[in-house]
């Protein structure tokens, strides 16, 4: 292999690595903060005796609010 494609590749690689690395510690935070706040917003739900639709509907928005707040989140820490 030429030195030149070596060093190209390798650069390639590395680079490659950090994006999904940086990509993988973003998509981790935001699937925590999503479980969060859907177990919270189910629990919550359960707690106060609301009917199985109830229950899923409070899942569902739980779910939206965390990605929403993940989102916020990683927006604050940049600025």
């Amino acid at each position: 292999m030429n030195s030149h494609f070596a060093v190209l590749a390798a650069a390639l690689g590395i680079a490659l690595g950090g994006l999904v690395s940086a990509i993988n510690e973003v998509l981790s935070f935001v699937a925590v903060v999503a479980a969060a706040a859907t177990g919270t917003a189910r629990y919550i739900a359960v707690l106060l005796h609301k009917e199985q639709a109830e229950v899923e509907q409070a899942t569902a928005r739980g779910f939206v609010i965390g990605i929403a707040l993940s989102a916020l989140f990683l927006f604050i820490e940049h600025l």
